[in-house]
């Protein structure tokens, strides 16, 4: 049965934490200064273990939201949630910059609403960050010195509601309804340090975003153990026993029979000797595959549309001056525009994955993404984005899931690594990213659930053409937690 105490108790801590996630920036990259800034890793600590693989993930004990096909598979009600600490080093051809962000990651729920046939989940976590303080001094056309200061905060954050169908065996169908919002802000301001009779200008752009956003999902498997009916060990079984049985009445007979009806009994019993031969072979056969094969073969695809949010800008643009105090005192508001209303032009995007798995012993799989955004506008304006295409590689090895002496050997075991060509075209160079990473899941003893840690360690850009290189480690530790709801009790 449902608890409703433990259902309001987890509901309560997906909204307070999620009001404290939105309160911190978790991005300090001047690379977050373009489109609707750095785009964050939809997948959780699991996945980021296995650089990232996701679309062709079904597990039965945790959420992938990367993939909403995947939800038909969990088994049971699953609490998720974890904290990133990322470290950044910026470096350009002549110096160097640390980072350190710590922020919560992400909040899901969810469980099956009929097993193996229909699940749901929702949640919170970040769609993108934005988070940039950089300035640089020019010369004006009149010869002086200009300071020019960049300042960017927000993001985009998403709430989402995903539902998961299988209309048949090994294949099921997903969706995430997802609502986008938040707020960027960004300012410009252009400032002369020493002359006193020139104004400065302050530019203050606002961009709010609250939209509807779906995307989709699809998994098949192909199962090593899928087998019909007669492959069924206990049909092998009662198939055997009846030919046994008439083998037996024609030998009791046989003694009997008259010459002619000899010949046809023992005709007949060669032929049913074949045939218990062979269901033998059979029933041998698949006994085999149970004892030694467990493999099957996901395939996943996942897509979104291109959809246009629906978003507002408020832009206040003044001339100011610095009094003796080094207080601001505003001259002039040459600009005050407030929640002009227009749209943010997201872009197709899909991905193709397979996963490859033993049991509960092994999986290995791959994914590969790509987004569209050369499509990317805000307000009927592009930016510097390019088409964007990612692959990645993982697996995730457990010893032995039911070692009783050996804590160690019941550990999951995650390894993977990433290539991206970035949205990011900036000076003719479209930026690269890589990465690898590695992972651990720690089964919390006595309990259902679980402690999880992946760390990755990667880089992003280039210091030639005067831009800047990322050199980041970020870790996230999450916990997994499983309960059994809507289940009927048998007895009251």
């Amino acid at each position: 049965m449902l608890n409703i105490r433990k259902f309001f108790v987890y509901f309560f801590l997906l909204i307070l934490f999620s009001a404290q996630s939105f309160a911190q920036n978790s991005s300090s990259s001047p690379y977050s200064r373009y489109g609707i800034g750095d785009l964050q890793f939809t997948g959780f600590t699991k996945n980021i273990g296995m650089g990232g693989i996701s679309i062709a993930y079904n597990p039965q004990f945790n959420l992938n939201i990367s993939n909403p096909a995947s939800y038909s598979s969990v088994a049971l009600t699953t609490f998720e949630t974890a904290v990133i600490i990322d470290q950044e080093q910026l470096k350009s051809s002549t110096a160097k910059q640390e980072h350190n962000n710590t922020s919560f990651s992400y909040f899901a729920f969810g469980f099956p609403v009929k097993q193996k046939k229909w699940g749901m989940a929702f949640g919170l976590l970040p769609y993108s960050n934005v988070g940039y303080s950089m300035s640089e001094t020019r010369t004006s056309d009149d010869g002086y010195p200009e300071l020019h200061t960049y300042d960017g905060s927000g993001g985009i954050n998403q709430f989402f509601i995903g539902n998961s169908y299988s209309p048949f065996k090994n294949f099921s169908i997903g969706v995430n309804a997802s609502y986008l919002f938040g707020v960027i802000d960004q300012q410009r301001r252009i400032e002369y340090p020493y002359l006193s009779n020139y104004f400065n200008t302050n530019v203050d752009l606002q961009t709010s975003v609250g939209s509807m956003y779906f995307n989709f999902g699809m998994q098949y498997t192909f199962d090593s153990l899928r087998t019909g009916p007669s492959d069924s060990l206990k049909m092998f079984d009662k198939q055997m026993k009846n030919i046994h049985d008439s083998l037996q009445v024609m030998i009791d007979t046989l003694g009997k029979a008259s010459p002619e009806q000899r010949a046809v009994l023992e005709a007949a019993m060669v032929k049913l000797n074949a045939e218990y031969a062979k269901a033998d072979s059979l029933k041998k056969h698949v006994a085999h595959r149970k004892d030694k094969s467990d493999w099957s073969l996901t395939f996943g695809v996942t897509g979104a549309p291109q959809t246009g949010l629906n978003a507002s800008n408020s832009n206040l643009t003044e001339t100011y001056v610095y009094n003796a105090f080094q207080q601001i005192i505003v001259k002039d508001t040459v600009e005050n525009v407030e929640k002009a209303r227009g749209k943010l032009q997201m872009p197709f995007n899909a991905g193709f994955g397979f996963m490859l798995k033993k049991g509960n012993h092994l999986l290995i799989g791959s994914d590969f993404t790509m987004q569209h955004w050369k499509d990317y506008t805000i307000f009927g304006v592009s930016d510097s984005l390019t088409n964007s295409w990612r692959v990645s590689a993982g697996a995730q090895l457990v010893p032995n899931e039911r070692a009783i002496k050996s804590y160690w050997r019941t550990v999951q075991y995650r390894l993977g690594f990433h290539y991206e060509k970035t949205y990011l075209q900036l000076r003719n160079n479209q930026l690269n990213e890589y990465g690898a990473s590695i992972g651990l899941g720690l089964p919390v003893r006595r309990s259902a659930a679980m402690l999880q840690i992946g760390a990755e360690v990667g880089r992003r850009g280039t210091t030639d053409n005067n831009l800047l290189e990322e050199n980041y480690v970020k870790i996230s530790i999450g916990f997994t937690l499983n309960d059994r709801w809507f289940i009927k009790q048998k007895i009251d």
